[in-house]
């Protein structure tokens, strides 16, 4: 064996190890594994299209295939796609329900700013925090073993930092196919205070099912109708765009984002856990709902 496959095999070897290894901890312990991983110096800031970035990636793309969720298209769970001349990646996982061409979308961003001027931008709340949680949400749904209703496609969006939010899965999906979008980003700082549920305005009958999520998990959860911030784009733009009820999630923007100090050790594990737990439940309800129906707004 040459020293190139030696190297190769043993970076294999500890990925795996570590991949597998979050079976046996917690939820709460895996969230934090997967965020301090994808926060930490090593990352270097998740630049969209880099090197860093396409690490994150593979991580996520590793933790999908262990827990058998099944690849969105017949290529995989990779979706390339080229702006600019840059060359990004998409990780696109579902699990297929009865009206398998009903889909609810759950994503999040995984890239970041990388580094600038020596200083690494961790992005631990924006956005490894969102991508956390939608690989822990993703084990939960597989783990009961149950076919839902809807095909649950869950995507960890790359290029979102640059303004794309989620461009070109909205632009190779079928919209009529498309029920709902949820993106979470920025959801690692409960520390007590509610999780912000944007755009229940978009989507009928929305409020009783965060009742619902709010009471399973125990933490406060505000329904706002409208998305109306200028300065806090994500990746519902380009599904909103198409007249699809979207839902934006998040924990509001007190922490250090956009900052080289938005770093692991800060993030509210607890509440995060929490969280997964209250999107389960809004999801499980969404997937099992007798009908989706937008307002309109």
């Amino acid at each position: 064996m040459t020293r190139k496959a030696v190297l190769l095999s043993a970076v294999l070897s500890v990925s795996l190890t570590f991949v597998f290894g979050q079976q046996e901890a917690t939820r709460k312990e895996r969230l934090e594994r997967t965020l301090y991983f994808l926060a930490s110096d090593s990352l270097r800031g998740r630049e969209a299209g880099s090197a860093d970035a396409a690490k994150a990636a593979d991580y996520i793309k590793a933790q999908f295939e262990a827990m058998a969720l099944q690849p969105f298209s017949d290529d995989g769970f990779d979706q390339y796609f080229t702006e600019n001349g840059v060359r990004y990646r998409n990780v696109v996982g579902k699990i297929e329900g009865t009206l398998k061409d009903e889909y609810i979308i759950v994503g999040a961003h995984y890239d970041h700013l990388g580094v600038d001027k020596d200083k690494i931008y961790h992005g631990a709340d924006d956005n490894a925090s969102g991508t956390s949680a939608l690989i822990e949400l993703a084990r939960e749904v597989v783990s009961k073993g149950v076919k839902p209703k809807r095909t649950i496609v869950f995507a960890a969006f790359d290029a979102e930092e640059l303004g794309l939010y989620a461009k070109h899965l909205a632009s190779v999906i079928e919209p009529q196919k498309v029920r709902l979008m949820i993106s979470m980003d920025m959801v690692g700082w409960l520390k007590g205070g509610k999780l912000s549920v944007e755009g229940t305005g978009t989507l009928a009958g929305c409020r009783p099912m965060l009742r619902k999520a709010a009471d399973r998990s125990g933490i406060r959860i505000k329904g706002v109708g409208l998305e109306k911030s200028l300065f806090t784009g994500t990746d519902t733009e380009y599904f909103a765009e198409k007249r699809i009820p979207t839902l934006y999630v998040n924990t509001g923007t007190d922490s250090p984002y956009h900052k080289p100090a938005d770093t692991a050790d800060k993030i509210d594990y607890d509440g995060l856990d929490k969280i997964v737990t209250a999107m389960d439940c809004l999801v499980g309800e969404l997937g099992a709902a007798d009908e989706i129906r937008p307002t309109g707004r």
